[in-house]
């Protein structure tokens, strides 16, 4: 939030290695500023609180444009809203209003599914999100995205970026993971990759491309 990196993006890919029956290709975006992760809570009694889940215009708009500025970046032709607007008419309402705002006049074919479906959908076909950038609120892509992790084979292979206007940061999709830290527990492989994109953010594309060639080159050697 203190530097505007509105834009968490998780790359999700299969390994031919790892998930030699499974093909998915798709990249996660979820917005990180606002939603219930800004904390806002209220005690009423002792019994019972209040989370708010702060939705706005401005915040919908900005991500959804990196969202399409991504899929135009990369010929990328599809885009799924996870939403639940049928409860959530207010704060989905708003969000559904900028995702339809966001590509017009794209090619992009735009389709919309409920936070509860998509789940399912993730579990029991996943292939057809191949090519497709999905887009939702902060909690519901927290839980999305973590699903698909685990569809390409773990989490500590994802690697991923918060981006802004004016400033990156990139990091490992499970975090520091400082309980396990010096205990040779944790796959490597996101944190390279992590580092390999900022490379790239920082104008050296063939490093970058190098650095993932060879990673994915090793975990297929097995």
């Amino acid at each position: 939030q203190k530097f505007e990196l509105y834009s968490n993006i998780r790359p999700t890919k299969t390994y031919d290695r790892l998930t030699p029956n499974r093909k998915l290709d798709c990249v996660c975006f979820r917005e990180a500023t606002e939603g219930l992760y800004t904390g806002l809570e209220v005690k009423i009694t002792e019994d019972a609180a209040i989370a708010i889940r702060k939705i706005t215009r401005q915040g919908c708009s900005r991500f959804m444009n990196s969202a399409v500025n991504w899929a135009n970046k990369y010929n990328m032709k599809k885009m799924v809203a996870i939403t639940k607007r049928n409860i959530l008419k207010q704060t989905d309402g708003i969000f559904w209003d900028e995702v339809q705002k966001s590509i017009k006049g794209t090619d992009i074919k735009l389709s919309e599914i409920y936070i509860d479906n998509m789940a399912q959908q993730m579990v029991v076909a996943p292939e057809q999100f191949n090519g497709a950038v999905l887009v939702s609120t902060n909690l519901f892509m927290d839980i999305i995205s973590e699903l698909a992790s685990g569809l390409v084979g773990s989490i500590g292979l994802i690697y991923s970026a918060n981006m802004g206007d004016n400033f990156a940061m990139f990091e490992a999709a499970h975090g520091s993971a400082p309980q396990f830290a010096g205990q040779n527990k944790v796959n490597p492989t996101a944190t390279v990759l992590s580092g390999a994109w900022m490379v790239e953010y920082l104008g050296e594309k063939e490093i970058r491309n190098a650095i993932f060639a060879a990673t994915e080159q090793v975990i297929n050697e097995g």
